[in-house]
Parts: C-alpha cells; sequence; structure tokens
C-alpha cells in the first residue's frame, strides 16, 4: 500500500518543490519509505507501507531495459501466479514484492491486457519512455482512488485529492454541479470532484498521455469483456460455488509480511471473512467497535462470532466524547468531503487496530452485489428455480456488460426500468437510497448551476433503464455510485489516516461477478436477504448471526446535532466562504430544522462536513507551502 504522485511541466510556472509536497502530503498512506523517477519534463513520486517484502520493496521498479517504469499504490493478490507465467517468458525478479511484476506484465500483454491480468486493489502509474507515455490505472471497483488534472502549464496526478491542491497555481473554484450532488447523496460521484479542476478516474479505467505533447489525455474503460459461468449451474451449485470463491478471496488477502486483522461488526458480511480467516489463520485477531446505545449497538453479537472462532478480539467503545475526539482528525484526514458519519467509527477503529495489526479485512461490496440492502426492491424473478439459470445465463454477458460498460449508445430503454435520471423525482436514486435535498433546495443551495445532469447520471440511467429487474437495477446503481463514491473512499481515507491497509474480499473479480451473475431470487426472496451468501456458511457461524437484519454503523447523530456539534454547525454556516454554498441559505434550512428536531440530520451533518473540510483543505494547504518555502530558506 502506498501512494504515488506525478507530473508531467509543460513549461509556465516552475514548481521544482512541488512533487516533493506531493508526496511529502501523502506520508500517512506510506509512513515506511519514498521513491521517485524523472526523465525530462516527468516526474513520478510515491511513499510506501510495506506490507510485501518489507526490506526489498522499494519502487519504481523498470523493466531490464529501461523502457518501462512503474509504481503501485495498492496490492496484487496474484502476483505469484503472474510471477510464475513471467518467469517462464524470460523475466528475472529481484524481490518478492508484488510491484515487481507490474513493468514486466505491462511489456508481456500491452496496455489493454495488462489491467485484466491483475487481482488486487490498485492506483498504478506505467512510464513507457520510448514512446514517451504516461498511463494510469484504477482497479475494476475503485477501491484505490486516482486524481488528476490537465492543465496548460502542467498535468498532474495524485492518490490524493489534497495533495493536488498543493500546487502554487492550483485553482480552489468549486465544480458546481458536483456541489448539487453533494447535497443530493453527502459524496460526489462519478469522475467529478468538488473541484472544478481536478477529475477522478473512474474504476476499471486506464488514462494515457503523451508528455511531448499537449493534447487531452485518452480515456478507456478496460474493465468490459466479463466471462458469463462456464455451465449453467443449480441452486446448490452456486451455494457450493460461493462458498469456495469467497473462501478463496478471503486466503488470498490474508497474504502479508505483516501482521494481519478483521474489522468484525457482528454482521453476516464481517462475519463470513471472520470465519473464513480463521480456517486459515490460527487465532486470528479481530476488531470491533460499540456504541453507548444499546439500539445502535452490534457488539455483542461481534463477541460471540469472535469466541465462536476462538479468535483474539479487541473491542473499543464509541460515545460522544470519542466522536468529537476524532472529528477534527476526520476533517483532516478525509481526501474529500463525504458527511457519512460512519467516518468517525471507521477512523476510531483503524487507529486502535493499528496497534496491533498493519492490514485489516472487511466487508465491503457484500451488500451491492449479494442484495443486502433494506431499501432494495424483492427479486422480480424470485420464483426462478433451479432450471431457470439456464435461461438466466443467457443474459448474464449483457448484465455485466451493462453494469460496468462506459460510453453506452442511445439504446432503447426498457419499459421495466422506467428510469430517466438518476436524480429522481422522488428524491433517490434508482437504487431506492434516498435524497438529501430536492431540486428547489438546491437551486437555492448553489447559485449558478441549475441542473443536476451531466455525462455521467445519463449514461448511468441510460445503463440502468436497460435492465429488466428491479432488483439489478439497485444493485448497478449502487455499485456506480455509493460503492465508488462513499464506502470505499471512506475505507481508503479512514484506514490510509492511521497507516492500515483496508483489503475487501468481496469485491474479488471472480466472487463480485458469480454474485453478479445470479438470478435474483438467489439473492433475495421471502426467506431475506443475501439467501446465497447465508446458505453458502450456514453451520459456520452462530444461527443468530446468520438471520440477523442488517444493521450497520448507525450513529445517534440527530442527538449529537441537537447538543454539542449544534454551535459548530451553526457557526461553519455563520459567513460566506466562497466555496459554491449560499451559506445563508443554508443557515435557515438548518435553524428550521434545529426547530423541529433536527429530523433532516443527514442534511445537517453533510453541510457540517462541506464547510469544515473546505476550511481544514485551505489551512492545511498553506501549511504545506509554509513549511516547504521554510525548508529552502
Amino acid at each position: 500500500m502506498c501512494g504515488i504522485a506525478g507530473v508531467i511541466h509543460r513549461g509556465g510556472t516552475a514548481a521544482p518543490e512541488l512533487l516533493g509536497r506531493m508526496v511529502s502530503s501523502m506520508h500517512l498512506r506510506g509512513p515506511d519509505g519514498e521513491g521517485r523517477f524523472a526523465d525530462g519534463p516527468v516526474e513520478i513520486g510515491m511513499r510506501r507501507l510495506a506490507i510485501i517484502d518489507p526490506k526489498h520493496g522499494e519502487q519504481p521498479f523498470e523493466t531490464e531495459d529501461g523502457r518501462f517504469v512503474a509504481m503501485l499504490n495498492g496490492e496484487i493478490y496474484n502476483h505469484w501466479a503472474l510471477r510464475r507465467d513471467l518467469a517462464g517468458r524470460g523475466v528475472r525478479f529481484q524481490t518478492d514484492c508484488d510491484a515487481e511484476v507490474l513493468p514486466h506484465a505491462f511489456r508481456e500483454w500491452g496496455p489493454e491486457e495488462f489491467p485484466r491480468r491483475l487481482d488486487g486493489m490498485f492506483g498504478i502509474v506505467i512510464l513507457d519512455r520510448q514512446d514517451r507515455v504516461l498511463h494510469l490505472y484504477r482497479d475494476r471497483y475503485g477501491e484505490k482512488p486516482v486524481f488528476y488534472s490537465d492543465g496548460r502549464e502542467r498535468f498532474a496526478f495524485a492518490s490524493q485529492l489534497v495533495s493536488m491542491t498543493l500546487d502554487p497555481s492550483f485553482d480552489f473554484e468549486t465544480d458546481r454541479v458536483a456541489l448539487r450532488h453533494y447535497l443530493f447523496l453527502h459524496y460526489v460521484p462519478g469522475s467529478r470532484t468538488i473541484f472544478e479542476s481536478v477529475r477522478r478516474l473512474e474504476p476499471g479505467c486506464r488514462l494515457s498521455v503523451h508528455w511531448d505533447r499537449t493534447e487531452p489525455p485518452e480515456i478507456s474503460d478496460w474493465s468490459a469483456g466479463f466471462e458469463e459461468p462456464a455451465r449453467p449451474l443449480l441452486y446448490g451449485s452456486a451455494v457450493r460455488a460461493t462458498r469456495r470463491r469467497v473462501e478463496e478471496a478471503v486466503r488470498s488477502r490474508l497474504i502479508a509480511d505483516v501482521p494481519v486483522g478483521i474489522f468484525l461488526s457482528g454482521g453476516l458480511d464481517s462475519s463470513v471473512i471472520a470465519a473464513a480467516a480463521a480456517r486459515n489463520v490460527s487465532r486470528i485477531q479481530t476488531f470491533s467497535v460499540g456504541f453507548e446505545d444499546s439500539e445502535l449497538d452490534e457488539s455483542l453479537y461481534a463477541r460471540a462470532v469472535a469466541e465462536h472462532l476462538g479468535a483474539d478480539h479487541h473491542h473499543f467503545q464509541f460515545d460522544l466524547a470519542a466522536c468529537l475526539s476524532v472529528l477534527d482528525d476526520a476533517m483532516c484526514v478525509l481526501d474529500e468531503p463525504i458527511g457519512d458519519p460512519a467516518c468517525l467509527p471507521v477512523l476510531l477503529l483503524s487507529k486502535e487496530a493499528r496497534r496491533h495489526v498493519k492490514v485489516v479485512l472487511t466487508g465491503e461490496g457484500a451488500d451491492e452485489f449479494f442484495g443486502g440492502y433494506s431499501y432494495y426492491p424483492g427479486a422480480s424473478d424470485a420464483g426462478v428455480g433451479e432450471a431457470g439459470f439456464v435461461r438466466h445465463n443467457r443474459r448474464c454477458r449483457s448484465l455485466l456488460a451493462r453494469t460496468f460498460a462506459r460510453g453506452a449508445a442511445n439504446a432503447r430503454r426498457s419499459d421495466c426500468g422506467r428510469v430517466t435520471s438518476f436524480f429522481r423525482g422522488d428524491n433517490s436514486t434508482p437504487s431506492g437510497f434516498p435524497g438529501l435535498t430536492n431540486p428547489g433546495e438546491r437551486d437555492r443551495l448553489v447559485p449558478g448551476a441549475q441542473s443536476d445532469d451531466d455525462s455521467w447520471s445519463r449514461t448511468l440511467a441510460e445503463r440502468i433503464a436497460r435492465i429488466p429487474c428491479a432488483l439489478e437495477r439497485a444493485q448497478t446503481a449502487d455499485i456506480r455510485s455509493w460503492l465508488d463514491g462513499d464506502l470505499l473512499p471512506k475505507l481508503d481515507h479512514m484506514t490510509m489516516a492511521a497507516s492500515l491497509e483496508g483489503r475487501a474480499p468481496y469485491l474479488d473479480p471472480k466472487v463480485a461477478e458469480f454474485a453478479l451473475s445470479m438470478p435474483a431470487g438467489w439473492k433475495v426472496d421471502q426467506s431475506g436477504r443475501k439467501r446465497v451468501l447465508r446458505d453458502a456458511f450456514a453451520g459456520w457461524l452462530p444461527e443468530p448471526v446468520l438471520g440477523r437484519k442488517k444493521q450497520g454503523f448507525v450513529l445517534p447523530i440527530q442527538k449529537w446535532l441537537l447538543g454539542p456539534l449544534k454551535e459548530r454547525l451553526l457557526d461553519g454556516l455563520a459567513e460566506e466562504r466562497g466555496d459554491g454554498l449560499d451559506a445563508a441559505v443554508a443557515r435557515r434550512i438548518v435553524l428550521d430544522d434545529l426547530e423541529v428536531g433536527a429530523p433532516r440530520a443527514r442534511l445537517l451533518y453533510g453541510l457540517l462536513v462541506y464547510r469544515d473540510w473546505m476550511l481544514a483543505v485551505r489551512e492545511g494547504r498553506a501549511r504545506a507551502i509554509q513549511l516547504a518555502e521554510g525548508r529552502r530558506m
């Protein structure tokens, strides 16, 4: 795990210290070392969190002839298989580090096939020094971030959005469409960021830019081309295959040369991960957080699972004092505004877990791929029986393509879908996820931006509309918005703030694609949600855990906003700050809501985070530049 950054200088204002500042700003992501490489106008750098071959994994890595140079943020779980393949083709390796396979794999399979060979979470930079091209890759589901800006003076990229602001010429102008999206979702989805001048590379994409030319970067989708299951399956076979694939994913993500643990909430998803891990590691370490409100606390179930598995369990209590103790830290380490209160317990848990381990496995992705959320519709083809998978298999490829392919053509919308916009008139997303504001409120809150629609939302809405099954429409909407915009960034930001690596076994492509390929009725039916996952691990876990409804990190944020966070919230809206938000309008909405008990606590917390985060980013930038100037004197 690392952080990567780079700059292509195109003339204009000189910035000799820029890469150094960008790399140094990622020290929490990589406290164990630093690497840099330069070739003419191109500079790349990284910070390293040493997980695999800690003594010999310094980056960058190059091919023998020096043509291809690579740096990695993330992990390549199948690097041993790739290493054996490449060694058979004559490659000689010098270390056991997973990143060393990258330049050789790129040379062997080329820019399009190369990422499809990787099982991992990653942001990767590859320099082709002969063709003078810089390539950036992001993993299939968006576990590791990649941000970039393309200006006249320079092209720049980094694993952190905040690192991009350290350019002396950085423009803090707010992307007002992105702000509207934030005020609807509490995060910014798609390729936009909150800043007009910075974009996010979307999951499963490659960006290529020539460093001797001035044309815009080329962005392509490398993740298309899913394979449908090899043969029709009966439900019992699907249950066994699910168990095998999850076990294999957990086993591959346990590989490390440092201690590994599990974030264990007591819900089904993390309990399955813990159960599979316990079969590979004796006395696996597990970590849970509890809440002072017994109605919100899952820690009893976490303890029961840990005891059942013989795990070495660590429990931490989360109360109002703990919330306030990490709130300022959260504003400083959040790499983009995410108005999700669950960031706070994840940060607390990450800091505590880091005292014991350097890697944790988590349950992200299970709900999206196995249909676990309570707001998801029931399966429209819930009656599909064992023979039904033969028919279902015929449309697996098209479903997977609809879920992940970009740049969809203007295909005919299905009458079943009836989705004309991602931002629906009933104030929810196509998955049923409730929005924070209505269009009229967003018009008043964000002057100068009168529409939510953009190319990302229109393309996704068109894709969703062609899916006949209601459950699969909801899954697709969340995989391409909620998973990539909230869950995975939250995990990345909060774990990296503690120099802790988070790994998500459910995002193994063999697990995720297999789950998507199943009939909806095998995931959701009258017996409950995530049916096939529950049946796959029946007998591995205590029965009360298998039968529980999903709870998640539900915090008493409404109570906190009416108490000690109230003053902070109102102070943050006391004046205009030039960040795109009409503070006076926001303050009126907040005061009206507080008067009736803060029923819109999600919106209020989102506004608090946005104003505090924007202020923290500007102050952090000023400190970083001042420190860098002091070093030069």
